[in-house]
């Protein structure tokens, strides 16, 4: 199961994931803006650089390669407590984004070539979705961030499911636990179509954002595809904003080592919209999604996310490379 079928498959608490997974996280490392550098800087190469706009008493935890957690807590320059060999690749991303602020990382990946410093980490204030009849974008208001339709509590209450119908194919999802995933705290999301399938997603909301950590497919063969760090996607992203994370996506297959490759997925508000399916009217969110690594070309879709009423949160309509796609019929019993 490679990352975009997983994505393809999640729901929108998983909407990061699979269409999605949540998660948070962090730990470890240092609790202030500088690190000391490493005591065995004659086995690798340093990797570090500057954070700037942190808010104060708000924490950021960053990674290198999936691990090596730095906890940060202050602005100013950092490094990573492990060394990367000659020639090895870095790539660093966000674990964990600080509460109410959305960090953005320039210069994370590259072969190690000599001590780096340059990775730059830039955060701001989220703007807050100022409510119905103040947005800007199309559609009925409320736009200016896509908060309003990326989140149901629904999606974290035990017993919860629902049901979309598209042609002759069907996908039921229910909330089936709280439980952890790979050191996480997560919501497990058990999913079962029409094909026969079934899989697992295990995501969960940590400060604003969902992280989706990955996926076990049960049937019809057991594997599992799990995120390193978790897929993080903020749910209050302004008009035409992308965030984008660079991650690690390891496959494990039954018996089998464990296969992992560099993903970049992004993610961008579009505004609202409102649309007309067989299903009803909706006033939505309008979210833009792509993901490429070097086994994945660049896959590119979109979603719109129902931005009110029981189906908030619930995907209405799509545009796949195939073409428009939108569901017939969609039934939820909310616990």
């Amino acid at each position: 199961m490679n990352s975009i079928n997983l994505m393809k498959r999640a729901s929108p608490i998983a909407i990061a994931c699979m269409l999605v997974a949540c998660g948070g996280g962090g730990g470890g490392g240092s609790d202030s803006g500088t690190t000391n550098p490493p005591t065995t800087p004659n086995q690798g190469f340093v990797i570090g650089g500057s954070l700037t706009g942190l808010g104060a008493s708000k924490t950021l935890v960053l990674q290198n390669n999936g691990g090596d957690d730095l906890r940060m807590q202050a602005n100013g320059t950092f490094t990573f407590n492990k060394v990367v060999a000659q020639g090895g690749d870095y790539v660093v991303s966000i674990a964990s984004q600080p509460a109410g602020q959305t960090c953005k990382l320039s210069n994370g990946s590259g072969k190690a070539a000599a001590d780096v410093s340059n990775v730059s980490v830039a955060c701001a204030d989220t703007p807050v979705d100022p409510g119905p009849g103040t947005g800007t974008g199309p559609g009925t208001g409320g736009s200016a961030t896509s908060e309003a339709c990326m989140d149901n509590e629904n999606y974290r209450k035990i017993g919860s499911s629902w049901t979309v119908t598209t042609g002759a194919n069907f996908q039921k999802s229910t909330i089936t636990a709280l439980t952890t995933y790979r050191g996480h705290s997560a919501y497990r999301q058990h999913n079962v179509t029409s094909t026969g399938v079934e899989a697992d997603a295990y995501s969960n909301l940590v400060d604003n954002v969902t992280y989706s950590y990955g996926a076990v497919m049960t049937v019809p063969s057991v594997h599992e595809t799990y995120f390193s760090p978790g897929m993080a996607v903020p749910l209050s992203l302004p008009l035409n904003q992308t965030y984008t994370q660079v991650l690690n996506s390891v496959t494990v297959q039954t018996g089998g080592a464990e296969i992992g490759h560099i993903v970049t997925y992004t993610y961008t508000y579009r505004g609202r919209e409102t649309v007309t399916t067989p299903v009803g009217t909706f006033e939505t969110c309008k979210i833009d999604f792509s993901v490429e690594s070097a086994l994945e070309p660049l896959t590119s879709w979109t979603h719109w996310y129902v931005a009110s009423g029981k189906l908030k949160g619930l995907v209405v309509q799509s545009n796949w490379s195939d073409g428009l796609s939108r569901p017939s019929k969609i039934e939820v019993s909310w616990n």
